[in-house]
């Protein structure tokens, strides 16, 4: 495990952005102020980022518990609703994942990272229209707050969802919001052809397709596990320095900053993708 740390305020549903910080100091930094008068105690941003490093590693229910004794300690602790709504998230439970992402609305009106999680909620619940709702006032917030990085991730989520099948939208081809983890075990697996797997890592192989990872981020095993035994036609590039054959001078090259992300065709597609859109985006005809 490197020494990085998510800060969940930056940690999308399906994708792991990398920000190196410091041990956390006696008081509450910038970043992890809430909107209400009380900030969080010291006790609290140290289980927030307890909850954070298990997230990383997979450890959903141990980060509920740690981001539940943080809210418990302080109850307007806007980052630690949004961190446990990511985890349930994660586990396939999206109403209690909106529940946490309406709380950290409720508590911040502007906090956009939890608009942009919460549209993920919804469209796996089958409810796009409240997801399309969520990532147009994402975009809106994102862009009012500078941040024209996360606006642009929310623009490729919400052409996504809208136009489905067109790889070649402009706002596809320019941004890179994450798209919806893969179904959990609770959930009905896709339903493809036998070997459609195969066949589909085969032929991103073929095409030059290259996913950039990180051993530690959740989301790149998700991806992964999306092809199962094929995975290993793949070409995957480890980007963290500390991981096994690494490249990360080809990743900074290639101005990846999140993980995972694709380059398919010549276009770079962070966050998690279905097959069906890495389908599209590439080509791939059954």
């Amino acid at each position: 495990m490197s020494s990085r740390l998510l800060l969940l305020s930056v940690l999308s549903l399906v994708g792991c952005t990398a920000l190196t910080v410091n041990q956390p100091a006696p008081t509450p930094t910038a970043s992890l102020k809430t909107a209400a008068a009380a900030a969080p105690s010291a006790q609290a941003i140290t289980l927030n980022n307890q909850g954070a490093r298990k997230v990383q590693k997979g450890k959903y229910q141990g980060a509920i518990a740690d981001f539940s004794q943080a809210i418990h300690l302080s109850p307007q602790f806007t980052e630690a609703y949004l961190g446990r709504g990511i985890a349930y998230s994660m586990l396939g439970k999206h109403p209690a994942a909106i529940q946490n992402f309406d709380q950290a609305i409720q508590l911040q009106p502007n906090f956009a990272p939890a608009y942009l999680n919460r549209a993920d909620d919804y469209q796996q619940l089958g409810q796009s229209q409240r997801a399309i709702a969520d990532l147009q006032k994402a975009i809106q917030l994102f862009t009012t707050q500078g941040d024209q990085k996360n606006a642009s991730l929310a623009q490729q989520r919400l052409a996504l969802l809208q136009n489905p099948g067109q790889p070649n939208s402009p706002a596809v081809a320019v941004a890179a919001r994450p798209t919806p983890g893969m179904p959990t075990p609770t959930m009905p697996a896709p339903v493809e052809p036998l070997n459609y797997e195969a066949a589909l890592a085969s032929h991103l192989r073929k095409v030059g397709a290259t996913m950039f990872a990180t051993y530690w981020c959740p989301y790149c095993r998700r991806q992964e596990q999306l092809f199962g035994a094929a995975v290993s036609q793949l070409n995957i590039v480890e980007c963290d320095p500390n991981g096994t054959n690494a490249q990360p001078a080809l990743c900074e090259q290639k101005g990846v900053h999140g993980y995972p992300t694709w380059e398919i065709n010549g276009q770079i597609f962070p966050g998690m993708l279905s097959l069906r859109e890495l389908a599209d985006l590439s080509g791939f005809q059954r």
